[in-house]
């Protein structure tokens, strides 16, 4: 079963970012690539956060499905910016979390200059198969959105 939760997601899990001189290209703004590691750097955080190795079996942890990234603006350096992540579907085995990339200095600050989506799934190494989300993985969670997911 899946349950969507609200539209608006309460993005409990923000990170502070400088922007690199490494992070830009040729074409002198950041470059595609680094909004991916942004996402990423939200997603380990999260996962941080409800400390999920503590919620799930031995040899379980998430493993990206998929992901994607809108951009909405281009990024300069230098800037700092605040990733955020929030979950916006459960499914059995699986959970989707939505990105913003936030920019601290381009259009007088807080302009948001990408949005993102990416789905994870509850994987058990050892045995090479997804598992289901566990209760007390899902409780964590809703604690750490302020929210019910299911």
């Amino acid at each position: 079963m899946t349950v969507s939760a609200p539209k608006e997601p309460s993005f409990p899990c923000r990170r502070r970012v400088d922007v690199q001189w490494g992070d830009v290209d040729r074409m002198q703004h950041v470059n595609n690539v680094v909004f991916f590691r942004w996402m990423e750097t939200a997603r380990t955080s999260y996962f941080e956060e409800i400390a999920f190795e503590t919620h799930v079996g031995k040899d379980v942890y998430p493993i990206l499905a998929s992901i994607r990234c809108e951009y909405r603006a281009q990024l300069r350096y230098p800037d700092v910016i605040r990733v955020e992540c929030s979950i916006v579907r459960l499914g059995k085995s699986s959970a989707t979390h939505v990105y913003r990339v936030v920019s601290e200095r381009a259009g007088g600050g807080d302009k948001i200059v990408a949005e993102g989506e990416g789905t994870w799934v509850c994987f058990d190494y050892g045995a090479q198969r997804s598992t289901p989300l566990t209760d007390a993985l899902v409780a964590a969670m809703e604690r750490y959105e302020g929210r019910a997911l299911r």
